[in-house]
């Protein structure tokens, strides 16, 4: 499951460098390097949602079913997604922070990036917990509006 998880780490961000460099030893066909991009996002996509709805399934104190994780995870899978994607664009266009501030600056963006990861995480969590209340409401209602008649 780590490998998993680092690849799902390492495929948005690093994707272009990765292609870049394989482009460097010889010619890739763009039927394969329009494949590596497609797959790089529905691969790692894919593993992030298992991922996390294992994370939001396993870790709460509540016996939660495998698919009430699911909302939180697709979200916090999205959110991580895209903002992968602003940092790989980031460092793609705008990466010359080392220039001005050397190590520190890779270190500063690095912190960042876990940062906004921290917050989606507990936000997905966070919608999980509010649908969970929401279904066990409408559970107890229900149960006692079958009681009253």
């Amino acid at each position: 499951m780590i490998v998993a998880f680092v690849v799902a780490l390492i495929l948005p961000v690093f994707g272009d460098t990765i292609i870049n460099f394989i482009k460097s030893f010889g010619h890739l066909p763009d039927e394969m390097e329009v494949l590596f991009r497609v797959l790089r996002w529905a691969l790692s996509i894919t593993i992030t949602v298992i991922i996390f709805a294992a994370l939001y399934h396993f870790a709460p104190n509540v016996k939660t079913p495998f698919k009430h994780a699911l909302p939180g995870a697709v979200f916090s899978t999205l959110s991580w997604q895209l903002t992968s994607l602003g940092f790989s664009i980031y460092i793609s266009n705008f990466g010359n922070y080392s220039e001005t501030y050397g190590s520190l600056g890779g270190i500063f963006i690095l912190m960042l990036w876990f940062f906004l990861i921290g917050i989606i995480l507990v936000v997905g969590a966070e919608i999980n917990a509010i649908i969970y209340r929401k279904r066990k409401k409408r559970l107890v209602q229900d149960e006692h509006m079958t009681k009253s008649i």
